[in-house]
């Protein structure tokens, strides 16, 4: 952890779960004085879903002790995140809303909060870590538990951010947590672990309001041949195999969502690899000339072990680098992000855009 002081004043992101209640108990138990932010998002149709992870809140500021701040950011986080994904599901991309709400909105709102209150740090429960190097200066590392890591969603923040942010929960593993919230009673207190895309109640389809259902056709890479008519692009994702409805001699798969020409192309699990792509809108850590002096591995989605590979090229009129696997990966999606990682170390990542 940080060079921290005893008595340093740490505002914790508290969401009513399990994690950020015992990353403000762990801060607590250091001596630190520990304050609590709970940023409202959700708009009215969440309302009881809110007003449940307020209660909570309440019980476990309570219960630790602390003073806890309830600011409401639903409109930026409608503006900033709900309509990009929405947008991006218009393009015939795949977002993943959480990588961009955490710098524009979480993090964003919880240093912005930490000034007007005066306090030194600000917190959140996310399993990873902030480290300082001899000669990088502060770096964001993967958390230690592999199955809870949570650095691929932390990318996009800023390298300047990272002096002020705390990962209490970085060195634990999640059966850890869980254990330390039983033994101090949280666990009786805590909501249920939170689905991925907190704005999302079921199907993500239902969430895409004024997307229009367009069908087209659906044509087969290999012959170039249209052997069926979609419901509208929205309904499919790069690598989908269920729900295609088109009979063959192996399991077809989506491959490309063709906006132009509103066509769903498919194909089998062997069209589905590709070693080169690209990103863009690149945000590095690391300097970009340390980070393509190292050995590394890249992370195309966050359920995705990094893979080994190297970044070519930069066009510098585009700002989009050429990036290529030493192997084929499956289903490189658009919209996606690709994270760039030397050993635990976060190197910087983009979106990926063909």
């Amino acid at each position: 952890m940080k060079n921290l002081r005893e008595r340093d004043e740490i505002l914790v992101a508290l969401s009513g779960g399990v994690d950020s209640a015992v990353s403000a108990l762990l801060l607590k138990e250091r001596g630190f004085d520990v304050q609590g932010l709970y940023l409202e998002l959700l708009g009215e149709s969440f309302e009881a879903t809110v007003r449940k992870q307020k209660k909570t809140v309440l019980r476990i500021a309570e219960q630790l002790d602390i003073k806890i701040h309830f600011v409401d950011r639903k409109n930026a986080f409608n503006k900033e995140v709900i309509s990009y994904f929405i947008d991006t599901y218009r393009k015939g991309l795949t977002p993943n809303p959480c990588v961009f709400c955490n710098p524009s909105i979480k993090f964003k709102e919880g240093l912005a909060q930490k000034e007007k209150l005066g306090l030194r740090f600000f917190a959140t429960g996310h399993y990873a870590r902030i480290e300082l190097h001899d000669e990088l200066g502060f770096i964001l590392k993967k958390g230690v538990d592999p199955k809870k890591d949570q650095s691929y969603f932390l990318h996009r923040l800023p390298k300047r951010w990272l002096e002020t942010i705390i990962f209490p929960l970085g060195a634990f593993k999640k059966e850890e947590i869980r254990q330390i919230a039983k033994n101090k009673g949280l666990d009786k207190l805590v909501l249920k672990e939170s689905q991925e895309i907190c704005f999302v109640e079921g199907d993500y389809r239902e969430s895409l309001i004024g997307v229009e259902e367009t069908p087209g056709p659906i044509i087969l890479k290999t012959t170039d041949e249209i052997v069926g008519t979609h419901k509208g692009l929205y309904n499919y994702t790069i690598g989908q195999r269920r729900g295609i409805g088109i009979p063959g001699p192996e399991p077809y798969y989506v491959l490309e969502l063709d906006t132009k020409n509103n066509a769903l192309i498919i194909g089998t699990k062997k069209d589905t690899l590709q070693s080169n792509f690209y990103v863009e809108n690149v945000n590095w850590l690391v300097p970009e000339e340390y980070a393509r002096s190292q050995d590394i591995e890249i992370k195309i989605r966050s359920r995705h072990n990094p893979a080994p590979g190297k970044i070519v090229e930069c066009n510098k009129k585009t700002g989009r680098y050429k990036i290529m696997f030493y192997e084929p990966q499956s289903s490189i999606t658009p919209g996606q992000a690709a994270v760039f990682y030397a050993g635990d170390v976060v190197l910087g990542g983009g979106v990926i855009c063909g």
